[in-house]
Protein backbone atom coordinates (compact mmCIF):
# COMPACT_ATOMS: atom_id res chain seq x y z
CA UNK A 1 0.00 0.00 0.00
CA UNK A 2 0.90 3.82 -0.67
CA UNK A 3 -0.05 6.46 1.46
CA UNK A 4 -0.71 9.51 -0.47
CA UNK A 5 0.96 12.73 0.61
CA UNK A 6 3.99 10.55 2.14
CA UNK A 7 7.10 10.08 0.14
CA UNK A 8 7.75 6.52 -1.44
CA UNK A 9 10.98 5.25 -2.30
CA UNK A 10 11.92 2.02 -4.10
CA UNK A 11 14.75 0.52 -5.50
CA UNK A 12 15.53 -1.04 -9.33
CA UNK A 13 17.90 -3.18 -10.00
CA UNK A 14 19.36 -3.24 -13.94
CA UNK A 15 21.25 -6.70 -15.00
CA UNK A 16 23.23 -6.65 -18.10
CA UNK A 17 23.34 -9.99 -19.64
CA UNK A 18 24.54 -8.88 -23.13
CA UNK A 19 27.92 -8.29 -24.94
CA UNK A 20 27.70 -4.57 -25.32
CA UNK A 21 27.62 -1.78 -22.91
CA UNK A 22 24.12 -0.21 -22.11
CA UNK A 23 23.23 3.20 -20.79
CA UNK A 24 20.43 3.72 -18.08
CA UNK A 25 19.31 7.32 -19.35
CA UNK A 26 16.39 7.79 -17.05
CA UNK A 27 13.37 5.87 -14.71
CA UNK A 28 9.93 7.42 -14.65
CA UNK A 29 7.06 6.47 -12.62
CA UNK A 30 3.45 6.88 -13.17
CA UNK A 31 -0.61 5.78 -11.76
CA UNK A 32 -2.37 4.71 -14.70
CA UNK A 33 -6.13 4.03 -14.64
CA UNK A 34 -5.84 0.14 -14.10
CA UNK A 35 -8.84 -0.77 -17.03
CA UNK A 36 -6.80 1.03 -19.47
CA UNK A 37 -2.59 1.55 -18.95
CA UNK A 38 -3.63 4.26 -21.88
CA UNK A 39 -4.88 6.56 -19.16
CA UNK A 40 -2.62 8.58 -16.81
CA UNK A 41 -3.91 9.36 -13.41
CA UNK A 42 -0.30 11.34 -11.99
CA UNK A 43 2.80 11.28 -13.60
CA UNK A 44 6.39 11.75 -11.95
CA UNK A 45 9.14 13.19 -12.51
CA UNK A 46 12.07 11.34 -15.22
CA UNK A 47 14.90 11.54 -13.12
CA UNK A 48 18.52 11.14 -15.28
CA UNK A 49 21.18 8.99 -14.97
CA UNK A 50 23.14 8.54 -17.70
CA UNK A 51 25.11 5.67 -15.98
CA UNK A 52 27.04 3.21 -18.38
CA UNK A 53 26.62 -1.12 -17.37
CA UNK A 54 29.18 -3.16 -18.78
CA UNK A 55 28.53 -6.76 -19.88
CA UNK A 56 28.24 -8.72 -17.26
CA UNK A 57 27.77 -6.05 -14.51
CA UNK A 58 24.64 -4.60 -12.39
CA UNK A 59 23.49 -1.66 -11.15
CA UNK A 60 20.77 -0.20 -8.64
CA UNK A 61 18.75 2.87 -9.10
CA UNK A 62 17.00 4.89 -6.53
CA UNK A 63 13.64 6.45 -7.46
CA UNK A 64 11.03 8.18 -5.15
CA UNK A 65 7.95 10.67 -5.44
CA UNK A 66 5.10 11.55 -3.04
CA UNK A 67 1.58 10.53 -4.47
CA UNK A 68 -0.67 13.51 -4.26
CA UNK A 69 -3.62 13.01 -1.36
CA UNK A 70 -6.34 13.59 -4.23
CA UNK A 71 -5.64 10.03 -5.24
CA UNK A 72 -6.24 8.68 -1.77
CA UNK A 73 -8.20 5.37 -1.62
CA UNK A 74 -8.95 5.32 -6.00
CA UNK A 75 -7.32 2.06 -7.48
CA UNK A 76 -4.34 2.76 -9.92
CA UNK A 77 -1.50 1.02 -11.60
CA UNK A 78 2.19 1.67 -10.44
CA UNK A 79 4.04 2.02 -13.63
CA UNK A 80 8.09 2.31 -13.48
CA UNK A 81 9.68 2.81 -17.05
CA UNK A 82 13.48 2.08 -17.05
CA UNK A 83 14.68 4.16 -20.07
CA UNK A 84 17.90 2.40 -21.22
CA UNK A 85 19.73 1.69 -24.70
CA UNK A 86 23.15 0.14 -25.87
CA UNK A 87 25.72 2.16 -26.05
CA UNK A 88 26.02 2.25 -30.08
CA UNK A 89 22.89 4.38 -29.70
Amino acid sequence: DLQAGFPVEFLVGFINKGSDDYIVETMEASFRYPMDYTYYIQNFTALPYFREVKPKQEATFAYSFIPNEAFAGRPFGLNIQLNYRDASG
